[in-house]
Formats: structure tokens, sequence, C-alpha cells
């Protein structure tokens, strides 16, 4: 859905913290900025606020930085599904957003709409009128016979949720992700493979999700892809791939 009160960059992170204070974040998103010829990733919802903010920072590190960025912003609903953030800003002091949609996918329609309706009324958008039920599968998942070996660039590191010290008194770090070479990139940026979804084709790095966590001093010495899914919206594609050692 259009979300018409979203002038300028404030008006996107004021969308923020109304999803949080209706209890629709969780501990974890992800989001996803992009400029002409680079791509930044990270999870939380204030580092994204952060990133936001640092967009001068970008900027400078490009030689040719384009006049909008375009951000992506993902996460999950506590009751099932998930939803999606996106928006196009301007490279500017100005932080104009040219365009800015929500989109939810829900595992059914929910018994009580007023947090929905209550959540419509906050970002000034068009008066809810039905669910679109979907005509093809919420999620496609897919498990390759062989396993393709990643070429590993590097690490998505996380500190213990027990927050125990190692032998050094410091808290321990799981590596949870890895940061890899995009296995399914043929030529002329077209996807290697019939079932890798073809958007994800140009991009050179992929951002997988670690099936098997270990710790960051116990490196491996291969890793593989295991597995993928993946979900459609309107304005986005939301890829999970997995690896294993």
């Amino acid at each position: 859905m259009p979300v018409a009160s979203q002038n300028n960059e404030d008006g996107i992170v004021e969308l923020l913290y109304g999803l949080d204070s209706m209890g629709w974040t969780t501990t974890e998103p992800q989001w996803n900025i992009q400029q002409s010829s680079a791509n930044w990733h990270g999870t939380g919802a204030r580092e994204f606020v952060e990133a936001l903010r640092a967009w001068k920072n970008r900027e400078d590190t490009l030689e040719n930085a384009h006049h909008t960025e375009q951000v992506t912003y993902f996460d999950t609903c506590q009751a099932g599904g998930f939803y999606t953030l996106t928006a196009s800003i301007a490279s500017h002091r100005s932080r104009a957003v040219y365009d800015c949609r929500l989109f939810f996918q829900l595992p059914g329609v929910p018994v009580d709409l007023q947090p929905i309706q209550h959540l419509f009324e906050q970002v000034d958008a068009a008066t809810f009128s039905y669910f679109r039920p979907l005509n093809s599968p919420a999620v496609v998942r897919h498990h390759p016979e062989l396993k393709a070996p990643l070429e590993t660039v590097g690490y998505v590191v996380s500190h213990s949720e027990l927050d125990l010290p190692d032998c050094d008194g410091a808290p321990e770090e799981w590596v949870t992700g890895l940061v890899v070479r995009n296995p399914h990139r043929g030529e002329n940026r077209r996807s290697a493979s019939d079932e890798w979804p073809g958007r994800v084709a140009e991009s050179e790095l992929l951002i997988c999700a670690l099936r098997s966590h270990r710790q960051l001093h116990e490196p491996k010495e291969t890793y593989h892809l295991c597995s993928w899914e993946y979900a459609r919206t309107s304005d986005a594609l939301a890829l999970r791939p997995v690896a294993d050692w």
C-alpha cells in the first residue's frame, strides 16, 4: 500500500517507531540500501535508522553516486507472515521520499482487523477494503541436489544470547551467517540456475544464513549452499539462502 505521509527521511523513521509501538517489529529486522554501484546490508531497526542518517558517508565513497537511494526493510510478524517497507530517498540534504510502500503478507485473514486499521490511520494510507488471496505459493523453497561450493568473503557475527564469557573474559562470538560470492551469477548477469530467482542474478555477493552456527575462532575449510527460499511482494523479493559446512 502507498504511504502518503512520509515526505522525507524523518517520516520513514516515524513510521518505524509507529510499527514498533503497535508491536509490529521484532529484534532482528533486515534491511538493504542500494545505490548506483553498491549495496549496504544490515540487521536491526536502530542500525537501519543510523544508516539512513549516514547517507553522506555512503555518497562520499562512490565515484558516481545516483541522485536517489532505494531502501528495503523486512521484518516478520509475530502471528506469522512478514512485511516489507520500500522507498526511494533523495541523496540530498532534503532527503525527500519519492515513493514509500508498505506490503504485508499474512497467513490468513485476521479475526481482529482493528490493529491493521489503526496502522492505516497512523500512516495516512488509503482506506482498507479487502484482502487479496495469493494465486501462487506464498514461499518458494528449493533444495539443490548438488551442494554448490561457496567462496566466502566475510562473516555475520553475533554475540552469545547467554552472554557467557570465553576464557579471555569476552562474550563468545558466533558465526551465524556468511557473505559469499553469488554462485548462480552466470554470464551477462543472468541466472545460471532455472530455480534461482532471476532478479538475484545481478548481485555479485549474497548474505546467507548459516544452518550450523560455529564459534568465530573455529574456522571451517569449506561451505556449501544447501537450500534457499524466497517470497515475492509487489515491490521487493525476500530471499533467504542457507549455507552449511
